[in-house]
């Protein structure tokens, strides 16, 4: 009904999804305070219980990113009740950024049983790295590697780049703090690469950053 939408300025009926994909335009420039606006607005548009959980998903990462753990956690707040995968995998986020290791753990696992359930593959490939960098934040290192190699591997799959460049970018860490020098200096080389196809220069900087301590710290 008419009241499910909204006019943007050139006059321009517009839909929940349509505004969820601003947000996530947003999200990707960095701009995630107005991310959060457009997500909860499109969450207010959704039609259906998929519609406004994925938007209201939206708003507490964008909300998590812009650096407000508390506005993150009430996003989630009003979210429908049900087997969401991705209510989950960002349960898990919030926790792992509050500190509370062992409830990490258990959503970031219940994020990826629930997602094996439905055939989410995406919301797989995301728990499978974001479980990966919690271990690799815990010092388990093999358990680690063994999540960001099948998380990168299903980034490929799902053709998501830039995401599977971030898993090379967390592997390169965990290689470096292994002492796997060869190993660290392939990741990262290939993360580089993939963030500098993309003009992504945060992405860059980042692996930089990272590429810069494994030389500092080994005289290259």
């Amino acid at each position: 009904g008419s009241e499910m939408c909204i006019r943007d300025s050139a006059g321009d009926v517009e839909s929940g999804p349509v505004v969820l994909e601003r947000a996530r335009v947003r999200f990707a420039q960095g701009r995630y305070g107005e991310s959060v606006e457009l997500a909860r607005r499109g969450r207010e548009l959704g039609e259906t219980s998929p519609e406004r959980v994925t938007a209201g998903l939206e708003a507490s990462l964008a909300a998590l990113y812009a650096g407000d753990l508390e506005g993150a956690w009430v996003e989630l707040d009003g979210i429908e009740e049900g087997e969401w995968p991705g209510l989950a995998l960002q349960r898990a986020r919030l926790c792992h950024w509050s500190g509370r290791r062992d409830e990490a753990l258990e959503e970031y696992e219940r994020a990826l049983a629930w997602a094996r359930r439905s055939g989410d593959e995406d919301v797989a490939a995301r728990a499978t790295h974001n479980l990966g960098v919690f271990l690799l934040d815990v010092s388990m290192l093999d358990e680690a590697r063994r999540h960001l190699e099948d998380a990168s591997a299903r980034h490929e799959r799902g053709g998501e780049r830039l995401l599977r460049a971030q898993a090379l970018n967390s592997l390169g860490v965990l290689e470096m703090r292994a002492r796997a020098l060869d190993a660290a200096r392939e990741a990262f080389d290939e993360a580089r690469r993939i963030f500098e196809e993309a003009g992504q220069r945060v992405g860059m900087a980042m692996v930089d950053a990272n590429a810069g301590m494994l030389w500092l710290d080994h005289g290259e």
